[in-house]
């Protein structure tokens, strides 16, 4: 990331009091979800792991979300109609700033058939996102980065139940 982006994303943290927010839950992406009686969950947040945000542990964390609301999780390594990835990069800030900037984000990738396709007819396709969220951090908010993750898969297993209850 280059100084430009980086003071470009500070100048919109500040300008901004609260959490710079994207959209992508809508009927028409709720609808992909219709029918999905199982899912696979993947993590990634390796740039964040040096933070504390291990992988393993925010995936823990996201399946029994899921298992509490009745969602079926198929274990680790199976092939997957659907998966919902939760996704958290940390990009750690230098100089006289401390600190780190944050971007979460949830979504559900499914295989769907598209015959443009080569040598089979199936692609991933990104169907339903939850909020972006952009932050800035330091160290003792963890909690509310935390807080974040659990929102985006709230924000899921609700699409999840508007349309298969």
């Amino acid at each position: 990331m280059s100084k430009l982006s980086v003071i470009l994303a500070l100048v919109i943290l500040l300008v901004c009091a609260q959490d710079v927010r994207g959209q992508g839950d809508d009927a028409s992406s709720r609808e992909t979800l219709k029918g999905l009686n199982a899912i696979g969950v993947q993590v990634l947040s390796e740039s964040c792991a040096g933070r504390g945000y291990v992988a393993a542990v925010l995936q823990n964390e996201a399946e029994l979300q899921l298992r509490m609301a009745g969602i079926k999780v198929l274990p680790s390594g199976t092939t997957a109609q659907a998966t919902l990835r939760v996704s958290l990069l940390c990009y750690e800030l230098t100089g006289s700033i401390k600190g780190y900037l944050f971007n979460q984000q949830s979504e559900v990738v499914q295989w769907i058939e598209w015959p443009f396709s080569r040598p089979t007819n199936l692609v991933k396709v990104a169907t339903w996102s939850s909020f972006i969220v952009l932050g800035a951090s330091s160290d003792d908010n963890e909690a509310r980065i935390r807080d974040h993750i659990g929102s985006s898969i709230r924000q899921f297993i609700n699409a999840w139940l508007a349309v298969n209850r």
